[in-house]
Order: C-alpha cells, then structure tokens, then sequence
C-alpha cells in the first residue's frame, strides 16, 4: 500500500509519515501541491493527506488538478485542515474528506488501515493513533535506576550526564588541565579528587562550577535516590543547591512520573514543573508559553546563533511559531516535545488546567504516599478556611494576604491565574486540627507575567499528620 503526505510543515509531515508507516503503509512526502501533483502523475496512491494552505499550490487546488489530471491516482484523499469536514468537502469540490479539529486521526486512518490493524491494537477505536515514544530525553531519566517503591536511584552514569551538561562540559576556550580532569570524570565520575585537582583548573568560573558538582555528587550519592536529595535540599532549612540542579532533578522525577503517559496536556503541563512559563491572560483566557523559548524567538527568531546573527544585521526574522495545545495539533507534541513550542491553556475547566491538577495529584502520591484529590476553581468561598499553599512566591503572599483580611489591590489579586482546592482521601493522613479539610492552592504570575512553579511547595507546606 501507497500513501502520500503533503505539507509544508515538516513536524506533521514527520508525524504522519510515522502513523502510516505503523500501519504498514510505504510513504511518499512532498512539501507543497506542486510536488505532490508531480507524484502523482508518476504513480497511483492508496491515501493522500493533504494540508490546505501551502506555498505555489495550495491543497484545494492540488485536489482539483489531481482529479483532472491523474482522476485514478488517489482513490482516497484526506484533508488535513482547522476547517470543519463540510466546507473541505466544499472547497475541493466533493470526493474527499476532512482531517479536522472536529475528528479524531483514528476515526479515518483507521477505516484506512482496516479492521485487522485495529485488532492489533495498532490503533485505537475512538481516539487518536499514539506516538508511544520516549520523550524528554534531555531529563537524563534513562540514565538513571529504579528502587523497589519506584524512586530513582542516582548511578554513575547519571553523574556522566552531568558533567556533559553546559555548566560543566568543556568548551573552545577551555583549558588543557580541566579537559583532562573532565575526562578523567566521565571515565570514573566517582573519581576522588584533591584541592590541587581543582586548583589546577584554569578558569576561575570553571573551577567553581566543578566545586558545586562536587558538593552536588556527594548529596546525590548520600542520598541513594534522586527523590531522597530533592526532599531532602529543601528541607534541611537553607537551600544551597544550585537552582539549575534542582530543576535538573524534577525534570527527571517528572518525566518519571509520566512513564507510560499517553496524554500530551499532562507531559507538557509537566514541563511547568522544572521551565518557566511567561503567562498572557489576555481575553480572560490563560496561556502559559515557556518562556525561555519566547526569549530565543525574540532574540533569533527561532534559529539560534544563525538567527541572532541575523538579528543583529538588521534581517527581518520569521514570526513565532507557536500554537496553543488543541485536540487537532496535541498528539504532534511527541514530535515537537523538546521545542517546548506548545502554549497550555491554563483557562478555568480547560484541558490544559485539568491536566496540571493530574499531574500534582500524582507528585503528591509520589513523594509523600498519601491519595488527593484536586479540582479547580472560580475563587475560594469557605468561611472556614483553614488552610492553604501557593505554587509559586506571588500566589503564597497573595493568599496569605486575602486569608489574613489584609485588602489586596484588584491588579495584584488579577495576577492570581489559578486556584485548586485539594482534599485527602483519608483525613487521618492529615494534622488532627485540620483534618477533614479542604487545602487551597494559588498559582500567580509576577509584575512580568512570568510563573515559576515551585513543586517543592505540594512536599513541604501540607498539613501532614506527624505519623508522615
């Protein structure tokens, strides 16, 4: 079996290509109609999906030359398009069908694959194809061992995916003696060195960044698991981690929890644990960006050095591109997973603020054992409120300030984005002047509309029973 892909954006072109060639088709891809009317002209295609808007030929217009030109080369074509099903079918003039927001990629690459494919679950019935592929490989997640409850034990090869992070791989003006010593730790990164290994280091910066992994690789290995050294940075008081270290741990640890996951809302809520995310709250809907890849668009228009290059000269760049996650782009997120180029919609009810509550259900669960339920609401009406806990420093004070009676400006309490009411399963897993209650979590943005998730907060500040 022959199918063809046509789009310009080589992320679905790739995602496709990859859900056909699953379903044992051979696949062929052209990047606008006029390569796509080429093929065709060549040979027959059982299935052709194409996009609508493409540079020179755009699909509607493939569509009516392809049926003048080649009327047998495609007995099936697929419309891939934000259009609904009724105005595709209109605009290529019938005898196609729509890919749309309104259905799902199984309901047709199903009845294209057959029944047989379905039953071997290559498919699912209601639902789209799933990429089921690792996903944050940057997490260092692969690197790492499992005890018998399911933290992660620290091995020597998580100590090597350290040292090749930026802070301490290398670089061009890197000097002989600490290239050698870097070596010499990817080779054994359990290696013991001395004050003259570390003095022999010719950048000061350098030097000091091997200091803080030192300090690092003991906590980690006293520790054993890397669930231990998170807990145990920020409850010893002062926390003297590195920020970067940290978030390099929940990084992991998520991406832990998510093993399995087949959910795109979840893994990319799960990215606000360990990312900053730049919020716009525009039209009363909440949508959370990462920012660091909002700065690299501003800075370079998405391509890097290259980009930053241009920017410089003067060169007009490419507008951002990124969407907000919807049921019709969510499953290219496993394509586009390290781009982190997904806006989650954060809005009351949305898929994404839904998905963002699963996921602190299951860190909860994780670290401390205890089962929760969290749901989200409008405002907090509960004249008994008894307890609470911001997920970020603005939401913490701001709470703190409404529960204290203190009068909150209307533009401060605007900054306040989200609030959950999170209650135990079993009240005696929480503090007896408590139990039974309600805990109410706030997350905010600061004066930039930046949000940093602090996930330490759900471990630290509930009202655990002292038995925990």
């Amino acid at each position: 079996m022959h199918a063809l892909v046509v789009d310009d954006d080589e992320v679905v072109v790739q995602f496709f290509k990859i859900c056909l060639t699953r379903l044992g088709y051979e696949v062929a891809t052209a990047g606008d109609g006029m390569a796509a009317l080429d093929l065709c002209k060549e040979r027959p295609f059982d299935v052709v999906l194409c996009d609508v808007r493409m540079p020179r030929l755009n699909g509607i217009s493939f569509i009516r030359n392809v049926k003048r030109i080649a009327p047998g080369a495609a007995s099936r074509i697929i419309v891939i398009s934000s259009m609904d099903d009724r105005t595709v079918r209109r605009c290529a003039g019938g005898g196609c069908r729509g890919l749309s927001g309104q259905t799902g990629f199984g309901d047709y690459l199903g009845g294209i694959a057959g029944d047989a494919r379905r039953r071997q679950g290559l498919i699912r019935a209601n639902g789209p194809i799933l990429m089921g592929q690792d996903f944050w490989q940057s997490s260092g997640y692969a690197t790492l061992g499992k005890n018998d409850h399911g933290w992660l034990r620290v091995t020597p090869d998580y100590l090597r995916f350290i040292l090749k992070r930026p802070e301490l791989a290398p670089i061009a003006e890197s000097g002989p003696l600490e290239r050698v010593l870097h070596a010499q730790l990817v080779a054994d990164p359990l290696r013991a060195l001395g004050a003259a290994d570390l003095e022999s280091i010719e950048d000061a910066d350098a030097r000091e960044n091997y200091i803080h992994f030192l300090t690092l690789r003991k906590s980690l290995l006293d520790a054993v698991t890397l669930e231990r050294f998170y807990l145990q940075s920020f409850r010893k008081g002062i926390v003297d981690t590195p920020p970067a270290f940290l978030d390099m741990a929940a990084h992991a640890i998520t991406r832990s929890l998510l093993e399995g996951c087949e959910d795109p809302y979840e893994v990319r809520a799960g990215e606000m644990f360990f990312r900053h995310q730049r919020v716009s709250t525009e039209a009363g809907q909440v949508l959370a960006a990462d920012a660091e890849t909002i700065q690299m668009f501003a800075e370079t228009g998405g391509f890097g050095s290259v980009g930053r290059l241009i920017a410089q000269q003067g060169t007009p760049l490419a507008s951002m591109n990124m969407g907000v996650m919807s049921h019709e782009n969510a499953q290219l997120y496993w394509l586009r997973e390290n781009r982190h180029a997904y806006l989650l919609d954060l809005t009351l009810g949305r898929a994404g603020e839904q998905a963002l509550a699963r996921l602190m259900r299951r860190w909860v669960k994780h670290f401390l054992g205890v089962d929760v339920t969290i749901e989200s609401l409008a405002k907090i009406e509960d004249e008994t409120w008894r307890w609470h806990l911001g997920l970020d420093v603005e939401s913490t004070a701001i709470l703190n300030d409404l529960y204290e009676g203190k009068e909150v400006e209307e533009q401060r309490q605007q900054r306040l984005i989200a609030l959950f009411r999170l209650n135990f399963a079993d009240a005696r897993d929480m503090r007896a002047d408590v139990a039974g209650k309600p805990v109410y979590l706030g997350m905010a943005i600061n004066s930039e509309n930046v949000l940093k998730l602090k996930p330490q907060n759900l471990l630290l500040n509930l009202p655990l029973a002292l038995a925990r």
